[in-house]
């Protein structure tokens, strides 16, 4: 447990709520590394690792998706980084949410 930058870290991980770990850990780091690339800033970025892993961890604190300036990573953001893991999608589901944000009827991350 708690291997990996805290920033990022699944609340399970932080919380060493179990022993064994699925891939919806690297779902929730995954949902925290696409808020910073969105928005150029970092997650929690006036706190300390350790208060960033407390807040999003213990009270469930995520940074505010008002902030995400393309609406089509809004849910994808927002299911990915879900404080239950069984509500997180997938790796496969992840990738076929972000493989339609391509599709030209969508019009992608460019709206």
């Amino acid at each position: 447990g708690k291997t990996g930058t805290l920033r990022y870290m699944a609340p399970e991980v932080y919380l060493v709520v179990r022993h064994t770990y699925d891939e919806k850990v690297d779902i929730y780091s995954c949902a925290m590394i696409f808020w910073f690339l969105c928005t150029g800033t970092r997650a929690f970025d006036r706190m300390t690792d350790v208060m960033a892993a407390h807040s999003a961890c213990v009270a469930a604190v995520r940074p505010p998706i008002s902030s995400l300036p393309y609406r089509d990573m809004k849910p994808i953001v927002t299911a990915s980084w879900d404080h239950d893991p069984r509500k997180r999608p997938s790796a496969e589901q992840l990738l076929e949410r972000l493989q339609m944000l391509q599709r030209p009827a969508c019009c992608g991350l460019f709206r």
